[in-house]
This record gives C-alpha cells, sequence and structure tokens, in this order.
C-alpha cells in the first residue's frame, strides 16, 4: 500500500551535474541519471541520492516536479508515477501522456497573454536593437526547441 506522494524536484536535489558531485568522489560510485538528446550522461546521482530513490520508489508515489520539458524529462532514467513538467505547463499520466484537460486549461490561460507576450517580445527585440545587442528573443511553447 503507498502510504504518501512524494513531489520531488530533480536537478540538484536527486542528482545534480558531475561538477556540482561532491569533490573527491570517484566516478565511478556515481549513477547516470539524465542524458542529453544524443544519450550522453548530463546528470549524476552519488551513492547517498541513489539510496534516497529506492527508498522514494518503495513508498511513495513519486511524482518528479520540474522545469524541465516533457522531451528532457523523458531522458531522465528514473520510474516514476505522474510528473509535472515545464514549470506546472504539463502533467504527465501514469501512462506518461499529457493529461488532456490540464493540457486544454493550460492552453486556455496561455492564449490569454499571447498577446501581451508578442508585444514584451517586440519591445525586447527593439531595446537588444538599439544597444546593438546580439540577442536571440524568442517564445517557446512545451514541444518546441
Amino acid at each position: 500500500m503507498i502510504a504518501a506522494i512524494a513531489l520531488v524536484d530533480l536537478d540538484d536535489t536527486l542528482f545534480q551535474t558531475r561538477r556540482k558531485c561532491p569533490p573527491g568522489l570517484d566516478a565511478a560510485a556515481l549513477t547516470p541519471m539524465a542524458f542529453d538528446r544524443e544519450g550522453a550522461p548530463l546528470s549524476f546521482a552519488t551513492p547517498e541520492q541513489m539510496r534516497w530513490i529506492d527508498w522514494l520508489r518503495q513508498g511513495t508515489v513519486l511524482v518528479p516536479v520540474t522545469g524541465r520539458s516533457v522531451d528532457a524529462l523523458r531522458r531522465v532514467d528514473l520510474a516514476f508515477d505522474l510528473g509535472v513538467a515545464a514549470h506546472g505547463g504539463v502533467i504527465l499520466r501514469q501512462d506518461g501522456v499529457p493529461c488532456p484537460a490540464w493540457a486544454a486549461h493550460i492552453d486556455a490561460q496561455a492564449k490569454a497573454h499571447d498577446a501581451t507576450l508578442r508585444e514584451l517580445e517586440q519591445a525586447l527585440r527593439a531595446s537588444a536593437a538599439a544597444r546593438a545587442l546580439d540577442v536571440n528573443v524568442r517564445i517557446i511553447g512545451e514541444g518546441e526547441t
């Protein structure tokens, strides 16, 4: 019987980049947890973090809550029950598919702010151009890169 729901952050909680791992920890002791698009490891869990992950998996409904996109979350080697990605913009069901009711709700909310976002985008572009700054300004929706 599941006794608790664990809403967990991923980066710098369950794992971190190699640079942020404890100094002196042998690389062989680390478990690769997150990967880039080509499959190369990006983030690692220490033995202590792995014990914590194992403990969470045994007694909780594990729900990562992350700013990562759905694509980036799917490249994390962590079995989870539900997921919250894109800073709450996407809720993944147990089957890994975005919840359609939440998607419809968040889409309506986003559309209500579309004009404001476009105005901000243009203002940032104009400000960067006036200062001769090479700045890439764009609005990214879930599923875009």
